[in-house]
């Protein structure tokens, strides 16, 4: 949104120097946020207010159905949906902070590589990835994520042996694709 000029000093007028610093970093920091701006159509406005405990998205290709996924995988990292205004009863997310994740996909090199990856980047503001952060697999993909909250996730795939999705201690998960069985069980019994 761009402000006239005799708006901002309105707004500013009455305020101390430091407050008006601390006001033109606040705004200077969200405006690198491209997820404070993101406009969910209607379908993802119904996925992000559901309470379920388990949600399904359908829809067919190219129906932001990935995009609602990555946008609530980054509101589960922060606690809050980025988006909404603070106001919204939906901005809030129940999520104990920090919070660790599986993004689950059907395979490393397309799916994690051309899709998943490029759409976390996409959507993840920079400043909240932790230092060092992503670190790649074997294959260069970025799989482990960590945030400076202490909030991380991992990516996972299908085609990985079922044993590597049993043990796990997390808080939320994300199928971006329909998995096999035994590991969506895995997953959920931890």
């Amino acid at each position: 949104m761009q402000l006239d000029r005799e708006v901002v000093s309105a707004i500013v007028k009455n305020m101390n120097n430091a407050d008006v610093r601390a006001l033109f970093n606040a705004v200077s920091e969200s405006s690198k946020w491209r997820i404070a701006s993101f406009d969910p159509h209607r379908k993802q406005s119904e996925f992000f207010a559901s309470t379920a405990p388990i949600r399904l998205f359908q829809g067919g290709n190219r129906s932001g159905k990935t995009t609602a996924g990555v946008l609530e995988d980054v509101a589960h990292v922060l606690g809050y949906r980025p988006w909404l205004s603070r106001s919204d009863p939906m901005y809030k997310v129940n999520v104990r902070i920090p919070s660790h994740g599986r993004i689950v996909v059907p395979e490393f090199k397309e799916a994690a590589g051309k899709v998943m990856v490029p759409k976390l980047y996409e959507w993840i503001p920079p400043s909240i990835i932790a230092p060092g952060y992503p670190k790649k697999n074997q294959i260069g993909i970025e799989t482990s994520w960590k945030f400076n909250n202490g909030s991380e996730f991992e990516i996972m795939t299908n085609e990985q042996d079922t044993k590597a999705f049993e043990g796990w201690a997390g808080d939320w998960a994300h199928y971006d694709e329909p998995l096999d069985r035994d590991k969506y069980i895995a997953t959920q019994r931890g």
